[in-house]
Order: structure tokens, then C-alpha cells, then sequence
């Protein structure tokens, strides 16, 4: 046979070879693992809808706790409201919540064990690029409420408000194991920390303006009495942080969507001072008192905007493996939002005193939530008491703050998400550095980070390393904006 024939042979039989591997490797596997993935979770349905389920039944008993705690100041037409209220939402929590047995408990807590290695071999697959992202998440879900389970002793016999079930209802919250001194230390570490920064800034304010701190944020300059005010001097600053961070190549994307200032009388969902809205591209601020503090803007331009909310959702991605929405909870939401902060206040957006301090004495009432929060259980802090604490640790002119904060406390575990998200992104930042040297690439970091699933907070560095894999070794294609839901 003349060997130019068996060349040709032996070429076209390398081609089909690489072409099969290239097969199944980028359409075989994947489709494989997504059909072994919804049969999984076709299997794993009733569970999932029995956790979605006490989810719902746990945020309405929040809700009745809070109802059940007399307001400073109540008159008796507001408490027989009030009362009303948690009648009704307790009668509610009952019909809707019938008792479980400890064999159905039991029983509840081997079908999670049986589904565990399923995952688990999904889970593994997925670690190589371009495998589902879906099977990831799902698998770490589970892994967390199987620790819940173990955690529980029964629905019906545990009594309500331990630490022991504190304890398992935070760490499924923000997605990673944590124990009760983990939290109290994750608030007293904070607090310790912007303290001693505000310290520092007060004689530096004291310095340059011969005031102390709590004058200082009530300047009449700081004020804005209308919403027309409070856009344009909010929209000019905005402007600037996003082409401060454009300029600075921080991210590997192209432009997103200006982002937008809107504004409200009164206080927003979970008692917030600002929140992201994704279909307005837009920050909305609300205002109480008749007048609106500014000392706030760049902290909240920056966690609402850019880079946090408006950049994490509004993005135009370049995912290596695909497009479509990301999905995230809100400890990695907040986590995220939080981290920019950090972001801009290393290239220096807080250096302006009012700024600084509008982002310190945020970070302060983070700080004090959570040792609000821990107190409750560990000194049953009640409501007066709880005023006694904040007026002991905190400066006067955060007082008018403390009604707000002592409901948010009390109505949801949302406001450890800040603290404990941002500083799961921090530490994967840093174990990243220190693993990869030279060859990390913060702007990649970022882009990874931003484009994955990220279901909890555990196993952070592993998944962004995983997505920075797949985006170096991959070609990727451009894809337009998207939006997940919050």
C-alpha cells in the first residue's frame, strides 16, 4: 500500500479519535451527568420540598417571636395589634405545621444518607471543567442538611431557641458549618476592628476639623432635605466609583449597565437603609427623620452597584462552560457586596473622612447585630437590656439605629451574612494567593468568582480554582447580560 494511503489512513484515524475524546469529553459527559443529575433529583424531590417546607414554618415563627416582644413605648391599642397579629400567625404556623414523628424524623435522615454518594460521584465529575454546575450545588446542599439532620434530635421534643439549635440553623443558613463562640467571635472581632480604625479617624477628624466624631457625622453639610438633592449629589458620586473601578481593570468583563439612584420615605425590606433593585438597574436609598445623611453614599454606591449587586447580577459573563443565570443565596449575595467594599477601600474610594466614617459605623452596627443576636441567647438579652448594651458599646449618634437593628435581629438570620460571606471571599482570596504565587490573577479571581454557582459558603477556594481552571484552559464565547433571582 503506498504510504501516502497510509498516512492518510493513519491521519483520518487520529482525527476521529481526538474528535470522539473531544466528544466525549465536551458533550457526552456533561449530557450524561445533567441526565444522572435530574434523575437524582427527581429522587431527592420530596426532600427538598420537606426542607422548603420547614424553611417557611421557621421564618414565620421568627415572626411570632418578634410579635411576641413588647415595643419601647407601646400603647395598648398597638399591643392588642400586636397580639392579633401573632394570634393569627400562630394559628397559621399550626395548621400548616402537623407534628413528625421521631420514626419519620429517622426515616427522613437515612434517605438523606442513601442520596449522599450520588451526589457525591456527581459532585466529583463536576470538579474537572465544564461538567454541571447544578449537580455541584445540589451535592453541597445536601451535605449541609444532612449535618442539620444530625444536628436535630427531633421535630416535636427539642426545645425551641438552644444554642444547639442556633447553632445548626446558622450553619445551614450561611452554608458552612459553625459553632455558637464562632459566631460570637466573628462579632466581637469585627467590632474590635473597626473601633480601633475609628480611633484613628477621629483624630484625624479632631485634626483637620476640630470636632469630634459624633459632630462630625451631623454636619449640615452632610444633609439632604429632598429627593431631587439626594439624587444628584448620590448619582455625581456614583458616576465617579464606576469609572474609578473601570479604570482599574478589575474585572474581566465588558461594561454592564450604568447603574441608577432612586429613592423612598421610610425604611426598606429587612428594615435596610438601601437595597439593589435588579429591574431598574438601580440603588434605592430610604430616608426617615425629613432629612437624608450622605456619609453613607460611597459605602452604599459600592455594595448596591459597583462592584456589588449591579455588577454580580447585571453582568455580561464569559462563564467557560456555558451561560445561563447565577444563582447564589444571600450570604454569598451580601458576602459579595460586602467583599467590594473592602475592594474600594483598598484603592482608597474611603479616604475621605465623612465616607470613612459613614463605612466604619456601618460595619459597626454589623458588628453589634451579631453580639445583639448571640446575647439574646446566651444572657436572654431582653429588649431593655438589649438598648442598655447598645448605648454602653455604641456612639450616641447610631442610637436613633436601634430600634431597626433589634427587629432585624429578631426577624431573620439575613444580617450575619455580611460578615460571615465577605470574609468566606477574603479568606479564599488569600488561601488562593498562597497556593497559586505568581500565577494568581486577582481580575481572574473575580471573574471566576462571579461566574459559578456558588450553593453555600463551604468549599469557596475549591470552586473558584475549579472555575479558574476552566476559563484559562477553555476557549469561551461572550455571552449578553443576565440576571439571576435574588
Amino acid at each position: 500500500m503506498n504510504r501516502w494511503v497510509k498516512f492518510i489512513i493513519g491521519l483520518s484515524l487520529i482525527s476521529a479519535l481526538a474528535l470522539s475524546a473531544a466528544w466525549h469529553h465536551y458533550v457526552y459527559a456533561p449530557m450524561q451527568t445533567q441526565v444522572e443529575f435530574e434523575a437524582l433529583m427527581d429522587d431527592a424531590a420530596g426532600l427538598l420540598k420537606r426542607r422548603k417546607t420547614g424553611n417557611r414554618a421557621k421564618v414565620a415563627t421568627s415572626i411570632s417571636s418578634l410579635l411576641d416582644t413588647p415595643q419601647l413605648g407601646e400603647t395598648a391599642e398597638k399591643k392588642a395589634e400586636r397580639l392579633a397579629a401573632k394570634k393569627q400567625i400562630d394559628a397559621a404556623i399550626k395548621d400548616a405545621a402537623p407534628e413528625i414523628s421521631n420514626t419519620d424524623f429517622q426515616a427522613y435522615k437515612d434517605s438523606l444518607k442513601s442520596l449522599e454518594p450520588r451526589f457525591a460521584v456527581l459532585n466529583h465529575r463536576h470538579l474537572e471543567p465544564c461538567q454541571s454546575d447544578d449537580a455541584y450545588r445540589n451535592w453541597g446542599a445536601l451535605r449541609l442538611w444532612e449535618s442539620w439532620a444530625k444536628n436535630r434530635v427531633d421535630f416535636s421534643t427539642r426545645p425551641e431557641g438552644t444554642i444547639a439549635a442556633y447553632e445548626a440553623a446558622i450553619s445551614e443558613y450561611t452554608g458552612r458549618p459553625v459553632s455558637f463562640d464562632d459566631i460570637k467571635a466573628a462579632g466581637d472581632a469585627e467590632y474590635a476592628a473597626v473601633t480601633a480604625q475609628l480611633e484613628q479617624l477621629a483624630e484625624q477628624v479632631n485634626t483637620d476639623f476640630g470636632l469630634d466624631l459624633d459632630s462630625f457625622a451631623v454636619r449640615p453639610e452632610n444633609f439632604s432635605t429632598s429627593d431631587e438633592d439626594i439624587i444628584a449629589r448620590t448619582g455625581a458620586l456614583l458616576r465617579n466609583i464606576e469609572a474609578q473601578f473601570s479604570e482599574l481593570g478589575d474585572f474581566d468583563f465588558a461594561p454592564v449597565p450604568a447603574g441608577r439612584v432612586q429613592t423612598q420615605r421610610g425604611y426598606g425590606p429587612r428594615y435596610a437603609i438601601a437595597s439593589y433593585i435588579r429591574n431598574d438597574d438601580a440603588m434605592r436609598l430610604y430616608w426617615t427623620y425629613g432629612r437624608y445623611n450622605h456619609i453613607y453614599d460611597t459605602m452604599l454606591a459600592v455594595h448596591e452597584i459597583m462592584p456589588g449587586h449591579h455588577l454580580q447580577i447585571k453582568m455580561e459573563t464569559r462563564r467557560a462552560c456555558g451561560v445561563g443565570p447565577i444563582s447564589a443565596p444571600t450570604p454569598v449575595l451580601e458576602g459579595w457586596a460586602t467583599y467590594a467594599e473592602f475592594l474600594a477601600d483598598e484603592r482608597g474610594m474611603f479616604d475621605a473622612p465623612d465616607q470613612r466614617l459613614g463605612w466604619l459605623d456601618y460595619r459597626l452596627v454589623r458588628a453589634m447585630r451579631i453580639i445583639m443576636d448571640t446575647a439574646r441567647l446566651d444572657n436572654n438579652l431582653s429588649e431593655e437590656k438589649a438598648w442598655a448594651l447598645w448605648q454602653k458599646k455604641m456612639p450616641k449618634r447610631l442610637n436613633d439605629d436601634f430600634p431597626r437593628e433589634w427587629a432585624r435581629i429578631n426577624s431573620s438570620p439575613h444580617h450575619l451574612s455580611y460578615i460571615f460571606g465577605s470574609q468566606a471571599i477574603l479568606d479564599a482570596r488569600e488561601s488562593l494567593k498562597q497556593k497559586m504565587g505568581a500565577e494568581f490573577d486577582e481580575a481572574e479571581f473575580h471573574a471566576a468568582f462571579l461566574n459559578a454557582y456558588h450553593q453555600s459558603l463551604m468549599f469557596l477556594p475549591e470552586r473558584i480554582e475549579a472555575q479558574m481552571r476552566a476559563r484559562t484552559r477553555l476557549d469561551y464565547v461572550e455571552a449578553g447580560p443576565i440576571e439571576t433571582a435574588l
